[in-house]
């Protein structure tokens, strides 16, 4: 036997896992985990017990203050499901006196439930190594799942994780992720969750509004001139700029900007609004490199080569020429595009910026937030 196997213990029986997603996308992350789960507890937790794992769709309701019920259903999803264990996986991101908590477990119970956010950019890697921990300590409870966290540790795999009683004598304990790396790791994780992809089509009166205005700048022999005399350096800036006033008009229109109340309150109003801002901001660059690519691929096919030598008065026109012509005029199309998005549906701005699950946690608990 080896010394791993001395850690956790031997037992000789079934233990079935059950693994609960709240989406689609999660689920068939967790179907592809759960090929890798039975050789990998039989490895780390107990050699002897055969493991079975089971995958589900399902997506536990809120309570009035927007928390995850799930150690008050935990009986009942383990009887349904016919599973030893139950370890719920949330697309929420969880704070607990202003920490930033992964993974919650209980082990009278039977049960924990771990924050994906929480899991960083490296979700799969880190899904894999928690819930081998979370089982761990479902199995075996915190004391004897804790020898084995310390190898887990010195290998940099829970870095920076912290394990914390919440009932010691109980079984019940909290993962939380601890200093600026931890923040860093759930602020990525956020941002991966909200998926800024999803906004793009959510933004279509602006992309209109910035697509009508950039192509004034392919007709306007003005903005030639002015793009081919301005430096990469003072483009950069100018699109710098022009995200960042769509970025902050979307926020502020559409009510996006965060006012958490209660104690630490400061510490949560900071994570959720740079999880807005990064998500909104990387909404508005996919954007602006489309507009970018639409701009440049009409300029290329509207404006002759000679035609533009001779508006420039340059001896020879190259591609850098049209390029930095399109890089002025998607500035320009960008900012009259924060104009345009007054116009796209406040609610469907708000669904494509939020995970559906946090979506559906805000609209429960803010009175305001489906109606405009």
């Amino acid at each position: 036997m080896t010394e791993e196997q001395d850690v956790w213990g031997a037992g000789a029986r079934t233990v079935v896992v059950g693994l609960l997603a709240e989406s689609g996308p999660r689920r068939r992350m967790l179907q592809k985990l759960a090929q890798e789960l039975p050789g990998e507890l039989a490895r780390h937790v107990d050699a002897n017990c055969s493991w079975e794992i089971r995958v589900e769709e399902y997506a536990l309701p809120f309570d009035e203050e927007g928390n995850i019920t799930l150690m008050a259903n935990a009986q009942e999803l383990r009887h349904q499901l016919g599973c030893d264990q139950v370890v719920y996986l949330t697309d929420l991101p969880r704070l607990i006196r202003g920490k930033a908590l992964l993974a919650d477990i209980s082990v009278p119970q039977e049960a924990a439930l771990i924050s994906v956010p929480a899991l960083g950019l490296a979700q799969y890697r880190s899904m894999r190594k928690t819930v081998l921990r979370v089982v761990a300590e479902l199995s075996h409870g915190p004391e004897l799942a804790s020898k084995g966290q310390a190898r887990l540790i010195r290998r940099g795999v829970l870095r920076p994780v912290k394990q914390r009683p919440v009932d010691r004598e109980g079984g019940e304990t909290y993962s939380e992720l601890t200093g600026a790396r931890g923040y860093v790791r759930l602020l990525l994780g956020m941002v991966r969750a909200n998926q800024p992809w999803t906004l793009v089509p959510a933004l279509s009166s602006a992309m209109a509004a910035a697509i009508g205005t950039g192509a004034f700048g392919v007709f306007y022999s003005g903005i030639w001139a002015l793009g081919n005399a301005l430096s990469p350096w003072r483009l950069t800036a100018i699109s710098i700029a022009a995200i960042t006033i769509m970025s902050a008009w979307l926020i502020a229109y559409n009510g996006l900007w965060d006012h958490p109340e209660g104690i630490h309150a400061r510490r949560k109003r900071w994570i959720y609004n740079t999880s807005t801002l990064l998500t909104v901001a990387m909404a508005v660059s996919l954007m602006y490199a489309a507009l970018f690519m639409v701009i440049l691929l009409g300029a290329l096919t509207v404006i002759a080569g000679d035609y533009l030598q001779t508006q420039l008065q340059l001896s020879q026109v190259s591609f850098v020429n049209y390029v930095k012509l399109a890089w002025l005029a998607s500035s320009m199309g960008t900012i009259a595009g924060a104009l345009g998005s007054s116009w796209d549906s406040d609610r469907a701005v708000r669904q494509a910026t939020y995970s559906r699950r946090e979506y559906e946690r805000r609209a429960q608990t803010s009175k305001d937030w489906n109606e405009q």
